[in-house]
């Protein structure tokens, strides 16, 4: 008996995005509890908690699914660390190396309020990160995929195997 072998195909959807984004935020059960900078670390492990939980549920960490490639994940929370603060703290304290304030001029919204938005929301990843994703992620598989009710394209990655 011959199996016939068909390619995979998967499309994953704006829904990573937002699963990634929640999952940095699930190591915390509470508010108060939320990492308020990108730098929070546990002892014996040097990679900061927000970074570790975003590539671990953008990938599906343990759970035996993946869901996105490992440097895509890290493409995409690289690219969030450095251009959304993490907290309203985070945005009025982080400085650049010669002292000036990193997001003077930033007007968007934090880590933490996206994060909120998107638990009840995940179609509402704001426009600026959407485009910011798709410039810097794109060599890793970053694309926007068509539709979208608000005229917008959301992104997905993409994983098309073959």
């Amino acid at each position: 008996m011959s199996q016939e072998f068909r390619p995979t195909r998967r499309r994953t959807p704006l829904v990573i995005v937002a699963v990634a984004v929640l999952a940095l935020l699930g190591a915390g059960c509470a508010q108060d509890n939320t990492p308020q900078s990108y730098d929070t670390t546990t002892p014996g492990n040097p990679v900061p908690v927000d970074e570790y939980n975003f590539v671990e549920g953008c990938t599906g960490g343990s759970t035996g699914t993946t869901i996105a490639p490992r440097n895509l994940c890290q493409c995409m929370i690289d690219w969030i660390m450095v251009n959304v603060p993490a907290s309203d703290s985070d945005k009025a304290d982080r400085t650049n190396p010669d002292g000036t304030k990193t997001f003077a001029d930033y007007t968007g919204p934090t880590f933490i309020a996206i994060n909120k938005d998107l638990a009840n929301h995940p179609e509402n990843l704001p426009d600026f990160v959407k485009s910011g994703l798709a410039q810097a992620c794109a060599s890793q598989g970053f694309k926007a995929s068509s539709g979208g009710s608000s005229g917008t394209a959301p992104l997905a990655p993409s994983t098309t195997q073959g």
